[in-house]
């Protein structure tokens, strides 16, 4: 690292700086493995409707006695079709039925109220 880091108006031993520079080393290593994390749980979590991008803006964050953690196994702002059971975003869903499963049931009254 090429920066002089101060430390109430000293520089810091080779010591503190290499502790320093490994610990920017450690943290940038952290927020890839997040970034990478974050990729993946989008792609797993997206609406299952054909042509919506809309994929889970990421984990859902859940208090746990007085900590909050990341579930990475459950997505935000998707919610299961009750019909279904497939991952489907808030503007496809209406009822707890995604769109398919609603143009699907809409088709089956048809049939039967047709024939």
């Amino acid at each position: 690292m090429s920066q002089v880091l101060i430390k109430e108006s000293s520089t810091l031993t080779q010591e503190e700086a290499g502790k320093t520079e490994r610990e920017l080393g450690e943290a940038e290593a952290n927020a890839r493995e997040i970034l990478v994390k974050m990729w993946e749980h989008q792609q797993r979590f997206r609406c299952h409707v054909d042509g919506c991008t809309n994929t889970s803006a990421g984990p859902k964050l859940e208090q746990f006695l007085n900590h909050w953690l990341w579930d990475w196994k459950q997505p935000t702002e998707l919610v299961l079709c009750d019909r279904c059971i497939r991952w489907t975003c808030i503007a496809h869903l209406s009822s707890d039925l995604c769109q398919d499963c609603r143009y699907q049931l809409h088709a089956e009254y048809n049939l039967a109220t047709n024939r």
